[in-house]
């Protein structure tokens, strides 16, 4: 995570996804904060599509995740309403 942040921090951004989708396939497929940083990442690299998702999946696994509500507002997407986690 913080690997992905220095790339982040670089203009780095498909670094950044490599590291964060690593994290997400091999260590913990439900860690809502990589998903709001991968948004992050796809949002700085013009992705809009990607991005709404891992917000949205962010969200969905944790709603009190701010920084993914502010990622959607920004894009223009609708925030989910506040329940548990989607799927489950």
């Amino acid at each position: 995570d913080q690997l992905a942040q220095l790339y982040l921090s670089m203009g780095r951004y498909d670094d950044a996804i490599k590291e964060l989708d690593h994290i997400l396939k091999k260590i913990d497929p439900t860690l809502a904060d990589v998903y709001e940083l991968r948004g992050l990442a796809y949002e700085k690299k013009g992705d809009r599509s990607k991005a709404m998702d891992d917000y949205l999946k962010a969200l969905s696994y944790d709603p009190s995740r701010q920084e993914a509500r502010k990622g959607l507002r920004r894009l223009g997407g609708s925030e989910p309403a506040e329940k548990g986690v989607a799927g489950r």
